[in-house]
C-alpha cells in the first residue's frame, strides 16, 4: 500500500482542487481546512474561505454543520478513551478534605480565543485541543482567568478594609498591613506566587491608598516598598521560605470542551465617520454552546503559621478545617464572578464569554469528608421521595445501571416475587415513571451520591446559589463536622 503526505495526496492549488477537497467524504471538516490552507498565498483565498465558512454556516436537516457532528463524534471519541473524568475519580487517590466544583454551564456570550496553530485558513482561530480539534478551554486558562478574577475580588476586599484618614505610622498602620496581607496571602494559597502583572496592579492600587500624595516618592518606589513588606510576611508565616520561593497553590483545574464551534464577526468603526472599515472574522464557540467547568481544590500544605518558617505537610485537623472555611467563599464567589460578570476568553471587557446564571443540571460541590447532616438534605423531588424512603421499593424501579424500567420488567419482577400486575401497583408505576420524568432520575443520582462513604455531595442549581451552598458547607465544618 502506498502511502503519501495528506497535502500531496489531496491537495491543489486550482477551483476544481478545492472542490475536491470539500466533496471528499473521507476528509473530516477540520482536515479540509487545513487543506484549504494552500490556497492563502493564491488569488484563491477567498474562495478557500467561502469552503471553510460553508462548513461551520450550513446547517444540515437535523439542524447541525458540518463541523458541529465532527465535534460531536470527536467528543465521543475521547470520552470513551477516559479522557473526560468526573472529579470523584480524582477524589479517591487525594487526601482527607480534598474539595471539587464541578458543573455544566452554558453560553450566554460567545468565547474567544486565541489557538497557536499558525497555519490556519483564517487569521483568528479558536483555541482547540491538539489531537481532536475539539474547542476548549486548558486548564492553565482557566487558572489564569480566575487569578486575574481574584485579584479583583482582592481589591474591592481591601478598599472595604483601608480606613478614613489612612494611619501614617504606629500600631495602627500595622494592624492595617497585617489585615490586607492576610487577605493576599490567601490567595497566594490558593493560586501559588503572584504573577509580575497581578503583583503590579495590586501593589499601584495600594500605594495610592495609603501613601500621601505630599510623601516625595516616586510611585514605584512605594509599590517597590509595599512588595518588601508583603514578601517579609510571606515568609514570617511560613508561605515562602529561604530555600525555596515558589509556591503551587491548592487550586487545579481541569480542561473544559465545548460541543459546538462558530464565527463572529467584529467590525471596528472609524472614530470620524462612524462607519465600519474592515470586518474581521473570528472563529468562536457560539452562545449556547455547552461545556463543564471542573476545580479541584488539594490541601495538600499548610502555612506554619506556628512553625516559624516551616510549612507542616500534615497540619492540625482544626487548623486546616478554620483555612477551609475561610477559602471556600472566596472561591466560590470568584467562580460567580468570572462566569456571570467578567467573562474568560479574549474580548471580555465587550461582554465575551459570559455564562447564563442558571444551570441545565445541578452542579456539585463534593468534599471528602461524611457530614451526614447535609447528605439528608440533598432530595428535592416530592414525586420520588417516597420511593426513596420506603426500603426495597426504588429497586423495584430502577435497573441496577439506574436506568427506569420499563412496564414489562417491572410486571416481571412483581412475578418473581409471587405479586400480580394489578390495578393499584399500575397505578403505582405510573406515578413513579412521572415522577422519574419529571425530574426524579437527577433526584436519584443525587440520593446515591449521598449514600457514599466517603464525601458528602452539595448540589446547587444555578451560578448565584454556589456561594450560598459552600456557605453551607463552611457552617457545618464550623460545627465539628468529621472526616
Amino acid at each position: 500500500m502506498i502511502r503519501r503526505e495528506l497535502h500531496a495526496a489531496r491537495g491543489g492549488l486550482s477551483i476544481q482542487d478545492l472542490a475536491r477537497v470539500m466533496n471528499d467524504e473521507q476528509l473530516n471538516a477540520f482536515t479540509r481546512a487545513e487543506l484549504l490552507c494552500t490556497a492563502l498565498p493564491t488569488p484563491l483565498k477567498e474562495l478557500a474561505r467561502a469552503h471553510y465558512r460553508s462548513q461551520i454556516l450550513f446547517i444540515d436537516k437535523n439542524g447541525r454543520s458540518q463541523a458541529t457532528n465532527q465535534i460531536t463524534r470527536e467528543l465521543e471519541r475521547l470520552r470513551s478513551l477516559g479522557l473526560e473524568r468526573s472529579i470523584f475519580e480524582a477524589l479517591a487517590v487525594l487526601p482527607p478534605y480534598s474539595l471539587g466544583i464541578e458543573f455544566s454551564f452554558t453560553l450566554f456570550r460567545p468565547y474567544l480565543s486565541r489557538d497557536d496553530d499558525a497555519f490556519y485558513i483564517i487569521d483568528n482561530p479558536v483555541r482547540k485541543e491538539k489531537v481532536f480539534k475539539v474547542p476548549y478551554v486548558a486548564p492553565i486558562s482557566w487558572k489564569g482567568s480566575l487569578r486575574t478574577a481574584a485579584t479583583r475580588d482582592l481589591i474591592i476586599e481591601m478598599n472595604e478594609m483601608i480606613p478614613d484618614p489612612v494611619p501614617e505610622a504606629g500600631e495602627e498602620l500595622d494592624r492595617l498591613y497585617e489585615q490586607l496581607w492576610s487577605r493576599r496571602a490567601q490567595r497566594v494559597l490558593l493560586f501559588g506566587n503572584e504573577k509580575e502583572a497581578n503583583e503590579d496592579a495590586i501593589n499601584d492600587w495600594l500605594a495610592g491608598q495609603l501613601f500621601s500624595e505630599k510623601l516625595d516618592d516616586p510611585d514605584k518606589n512605594r509599590s517597590k516598598r509595599l512588595q518588601i513588606s508583603f514578601d517579609k510576611y510571606l515568609k514570617d508565616k511560613g508561605y515562602r521560605t529561604e530555600r525555596i520561593k515558589g509556591r503551587q497553590g491548592r487550586l487545579f483545574f481541569f480542561p473544559t470542551y465545548f460541543d459546538q464551534i462558530g464565527l463572529e464577526v467584529i467590525n471596528p468603526h472609524d472614530r470620524k465617520r462612524g462607519v465600519g472599515t474592515n470586518p474581521i472574522l473570528f472563529e468562536c464557540v457560539p452562545r449556547g454552546a455547552k461545556g463543564c467547568f471542573s476545580l479541584l481544590y488539594i490541601p495538600f500544605d499548610y502555612p506554619g503559621l506556628d512553625l516559624g518558617t516551616c510549612s507542616s505537610v500534615t497540619p492540625d485537623q482544626s487548623a486546616l478545617i478554620a483555612q477551609i472555611q475561610a477559602d471556600l467563599p472566596v472561591i466560590t464567589r470568584v467562580i460567580q464572578a468570572l462566569f456571570t460578570v467578567y467573562g474568560f476568553g479574549a474580548k471580555t471587557s465587550s461582554g465575551y464569554g459570559t455564562v447564563e446564571d442558571q444551570l441545565t443540571e445541578p452542579g456539585r460541590l463534593v468534599l471528602k469528608a461524611r457530614l451526614p447532616e447535609l447528605a439528608e438534605k440533598t432530595l428535592s423531588v416530592p414525586e420520588i421521595e417516597p420511593f426513596l424512603t420506603e426500603p426495597g421499593s426504588l429497586e423495584d424501579f430502577i435497573t441496577p445501571e439506574g436506568n427506569f424500567r420499563s412496564e414489562e420488567d417491572y410486571s416481571l419482577v412483581l412475578q418473581a416475587r409471587g405479586q400480580q400486575y394489578t390495578r393499584k401497583k399500575k397505578q403505582l408505576y405510573r406515578k413513579a415513571k412521572h415522577g422519574w420524568e419529571s425530574g426524579g432520575q437527577t433526584t436519584y443520582r443525587r440520593y446515591q451520591l449521598a449514600r457514599t462513604s466517603e464525601h458528602t455531595v452539595l448540589f446547587f442549581s444555578s451560578l448565584t446559589e454556589l456561594p450560598q451552598v459552600a456557605q453551607r458547607l463552611a457552617e457545618v465544618l464550623e460545627n465539628g463536622g468529621a472526616a
